[in-house]
């Protein structure tokens, strides 16, 4: 099973699994696998209530490996606290890296940066090749002011992984926009957009350089093709309110961040918006809605996506 969910051929691998399941002396193990097919393919109850009868019945490093399942299914739900506990359950098996990830990747979306970078540099100890991680240790650096050290990092990325859409969006938001060279930033986000023509959020990214280099109309353009391609980016509703707000455009700005609340950015991102919806929007604002998140990546490391594992710079 292990062999076809990194093939891509997750639907059958599953089937397999269901297979193994059925009859009057089912194979428990499978469940495991079969929850780990659940999360890569975004059916996160499924993939719990596997993960969770699987635990109750069988012995280490089954257990382990269920609580590592549940862990990544309750990060896509919204729910970190929980997933944080489960996933630190997971830990003592001979797939640590993935565990170290995934809490990186939590405690990046919660802001502690210098714990985030201390998880996926641990990761690049045991694996120097581990993209993501390198990926993300170069976001951490980046917002953490180490501009010099996030350069080397995803620098060392995109040579690594020269077709990798992800790298190279990163690579565009932490090594050039976060900088302000939103002209090296367009140009990386290009790079991505070629490689992944459906890509989100390299076309939010775009679209929000383009707006800082005054060129507002392809900004939107941008930015509302993002939103069609992924319509649960909660960054796309902060872009479109930010430019709303700045245009004077009051009303509209706020019917933007109230979405972008609704959608989790806060759980995602950080309170900016809540910021921003109260300073301008007064009780028109909403608070922000416990919707799930984004899922946060990418099992391990599906390319292009956004669920658990992959950083998407927002």
């Amino acid at each position: 099973m292990k062999a076809q969910y990194a093939k891509g051929r997750v639907y059958a691998g599953i089937r397999r699994c269901t297979k193994h399941l059925s009859g009057a002396a089912p194979k428990n193990e499978f469940k495991v696998l079969r929850a780990e097919g659940y999360n890569r393919i975004g059916e996160y109850e499924k993939a719990m209530r596997d993960a969770h009868e699987a635990r109750a019945i069988l012995p280490e490093p089954y257990s382990k490996w269920a609580a590592r399942q549940i862990g990544i299914a309750m990060a896509a739900l919204g729910a970190p606290d929980s997933a944080r506990h489960w996933l630190e359950l997971s830990v003592g098996t001979n797939d640590n890296n993935d565990t170290w990830y995934r809490l990186g990747l939590l405690d990046k979306a919660a802001g502690n940066h210098q714990s985030a970078f201390v998880h996926f540099d641990r990761v690049l100890q045991d694996d120097p090749d581990h993209v993501p991680a390198l990926l993300e240790r170069g976001a951490c650096r980046a917002l953490l002011g180490d501009s010099t050290g996030a350069m080397a990092d995803l620098d060392l990325a995109v040579q690594k992984a020269p077709r990798d859409p992800v790298a190279w969006n990163s690579h565009g938001f932490y090594v050039h926009a976060l900088r302000g060279d939103h002209r090296s930033a367009v140009a990386d986000y290009d790079r991505a957009i070629k490689l992944d023509p459906n890509y989100s959020y390299a076309f939010n990214n775009r679209g929000w350089s383009y707006y800082k280099l005054g060129n507002k109309d392809k900004a939107l353009r941008d930015i509302r093709l993002a939103g069609k391609k992924r319509p649960g980016n909660p960054y796309v509703a902060r872009n479109l309110g930010v430019i709303a707000l700045e245009s004077g455009e009051i009303e509209q700005a706020c019917a933007h961040f109230r979405n972008a609340l609704d959608l989790g950015f806060t759980q995602a991102h950080g309170d900016e918006v809540e910021r921003l919806a109260r300073e301008h929007c007064g009780k028109t604002s909403a608070p922000p809605q416990q919707r799930p998140a984004e899922p946060v990546t990418p099992t391990p490391v599906p390319s292009r996506s956004n669920a658990p594992g992959r950083t998407n710079a927002p």
